[in-house]
């Protein structure tokens, strides 16, 4: 786990900041603090669809349906998978004005915290289904509570720069203003697949989860007391 601190202070001594028209504010400093820290993924997300095209809209369905249901079944079979089926979508093709066709397609999308489990199944079902898409990222309750952690390390770090700006400039005491705090988590950008011959062999995806960085900003003005 990698944590990274940077510190932006920006004194605004050179001139005054309004509060409104008939009030004067002086002494005031902005502060910035940055509290970051890299995590592993614990979690695995698979997209994967059917997308055929076929003359007959009944023929369309019929081929969707069954292979949709196959792989449903199949998926089943994974413990530790969760499971959703995306919306069924069909599309009139033309040519020159004139319907020639139907294109229809479903997606599903898996997600388990065992990633060579969903590697393997996903490998399987390549047999039908296309991949779409392979995401790894945190769970919620995980984000959540490192977020919470940083928010805490944040605002300790603040509190540490506003006294030092109090004790450097020779002020009595200060007061906060203003503190806003913005978080954010930045991911590896999914894994975009297309099927292809070689993937005739249901042999297991080759994945690496990576890590999730995720960043909580304290940022605020304090007034100096003298």
């Amino acid at each position: 786990m990698k944590k990274g601190l940077l510190i932006l202070l920006m004194l605004g001594l050179a001139a005054p900041l309004w509060a409104n028209d008939d009030e004067d504010h002086y002494d005031r400093v902005t502060l910035s603090v940055e509290r970051a820290m890299e995590v592993e993924n614990e979690l695995m997300q698979a997209t994967l669809a059917i997308e055929i095209e076929r003359s007959d809209p009944a023929e369309l369905a019929d081929e969707i349906n069954r292979t949709m249901a196959a792989a449903l079944q199949r998926a089943k079979m994974a413990s530790g998978v969760t499971i959703e089926s995306g919306p069924y979508r069909t599309y009139p093709v033309s040519k020159k004005s004139r319907l020639v066709a139907w294109r229809g397609s479903q997606s599903l999308m898996l997600e388990s915290r065992d990633e060579s489990l969903l590697a393997t199944l996903v490998g399987e079902l390549q047999q039908s289904l296309v991949v779409k898409s392979i995401n790894f990222t945190l769970l919620d309750e995980t984000r959540r509570g490192y977020e919470d952690q940083l928010i805490t390390e944040a605002l300790a770090a603040f509190s540490k720069r506003a006294e030092l700006v109090q004790q450097s400039l020779g002020a009595s005491g200060y007061r906060i203003v203003q503190i806003n705090l913005n978080n954010q988590s930045n991911a590896p950008r999914p894994m975009a697949m297309r099927r292809s011959s070689m993937m005739a062999e249901a042999a297991p995806v080759a994945v690496e989860p990576g890590s999730s960085r995720i960043t909580v900003h304290a940022s605020g003005v304090i007034e100096l007391q003298r």
